[in-house]
């Protein structure tokens, strides 16, 4: 129920301009951020040389691990070091 209503609240968001920017290195050219540290930092990744390309991860996603599973929010594409 709660992440319904976060992605209603993102929706909103966008809607009304907020949050959402235009990225040169994400997947899809545009960036929809849920808080201003996620904004921050997707804005720092992308200007940043080291970064080939970044993505936000939808919220269902997961990694299983023994212990529990674990839900990371991005993904990064290193520039390969010559």
């Amino acid at each position: 129920m709660a992440e319904g209503w976060v992605n209603l609240k993102l929706l909103r968001a966008m809607l009304r301009g907020e949050g959402r920017w235009t990225a040169t290195k994400h997947l899809y050219g545009h960036v929809l951020c849920d808080s201003a540290n996620a904004e921050s930092f997707a804005k720092d990744i992308d200007v940043s040389a080291e970064v080939a390309a970044h993505e936000k991860l939808p919220s269902g996603f997961y990694i299983g691990a023994p212990v529990a599973n674990t839900a990371p929010t991005g993904r990064l594409c290193f520039m390969k070091a010559r």
